[in-house]
């Protein structure tokens, strides 16, 4: 049995200490930055969506459902964000028959699809819905920039509400 001196030791424990605040460190250093679309790409995604979409409201009763929906936030814009998110997935789920709840989440052993994935689904199941990715995939970004924690302006948080609404409103009506 080979002793170790007390010099070892400590650098032994020095060594230990530097890869713990390594890995420390880098795991706090970890951030997600969400880029999101410019107004070219919002104006598309918003006509691409209008086009899309049966439902012809007027916009001034979008604006009353989309300032009704953020007062049901508190007029907290990143809750929201993480709500309509979270709307979304859950209407696309129940259209696509996708299971939206389990009695003990400890003990799943499938992964739920992504919301992504969920959306690829639907536009294989209804062709129809195809010009709404461009919009899908903006309000996702908006929403998990959110959720992440970023700062939304505005403007990035009220068309994606806005937008995201009207989708969940085209929803109602899927496959009945």
């Amino acid at each position: 049995m080979k002793l170790v001196s007390s010099r070892q030791r400590q650098e032994i424990h020095l060594a230990v200490y530097s890869n713990m605040i390594t890995a420390i460190s880098n795991t706090v250093n970890q951030t997600v930055n969400v880029h999101l679309p410019g107004k070219e790409q919002v104006r598309e995604a918003k006509e691409e969506l209008n086009s899309t979409l049966k439902d012809k409201e007027s916009p001034e009763s979008m604006e009353d459902e989309l300032e009704a929906y953020l007062n049901q936030s508190d007029n907290d814009v990143n809750f929201a964000l993480a709500r309509l998110r979270m709307e979304l997935e859950r209407s696309l789920r129940e259209i696509l028959g996708r299971r939206t709840q389990t009695a003990d989440p400890l003990a799943m052993k499938s992964k739920y699809l992504s919301a992504r994935q969920l959306f690829r689904e639907l536009v294989s199941q209804y062709p129809d819905y195809k010009g709404l990715h461009s919009s899908f995939d903006y309000i996702l970004k908006v929403c998990n920039a959110a959720i992440h924690g970023q700062k939304i302006s505005e403007g990035h948080a009220h068309e994606a509400i806005y937008m995201g609404l009207k989708m969940l409103k085209e929803f109602e009506h899927v496959g009945n």
